[in-house]
């Protein structure tokens, strides 16, 4: 199974994210020089049902989806446009089943020196999900 497949085919698929990002939604790690705002999404963990016999029906995906911004607000607002379009969300996504993703947790820090030494700020706020999908 592809998680990417998952969160980029939702995420893209809302205008509420596409707005800020256009499709600026990248697996692991974003490219060297970006163009702000973005989201970076990774898999963490995959938990599978156990059963007696044959593989798991349900797997449990755990995701983080990273919101980056050199602007504050524009970090958080990110951050609530992709909660909308994951949050609870159950439907079919890219032929993936998704019975239903489940947000656990955001936090966010202090912000980061743009590399180029320009004075920017970089500004993230970062989401866990748990995706539950059926094989």
């Amino acid at each position: 199974m592809n998680v990417g497949q998952i969160i980029y085919g939702r995420l893209s698929a809302v205008a509420g994210v596409t707005a800020l990002v256009s499709t600026r939604i990248y697996p692991d790690m974003a490219p060297q020089n970006a163009t702000f705002p973005y989201i970076v999404f990774q898999k963490l963990q995959t938990q599978p049902t156990d059963t007696k016999e044959g593989v798991s029906p349900l797997d449990k995906l755990l995701v983080q989806v990273d919101c980056y911004s050199n602007n504050y607000d524009n970090a958080h607002a990110l951050a609530a446009a992709v909660r909308t379009a994951l949050d609870r969300y159950a439907g079919t996504v890219n032929g993936h089943v998704v019975d239903k993703i489940i947000f656990s947790n955001d936090s966010s820090g202090s912000p980061q020196d743009v590399p180029t030494n320009t004075g920017s700020m970089i500004y993230w706020a970062s989401q866990d999900y748990e995706i539950r999908l059926k094989r």
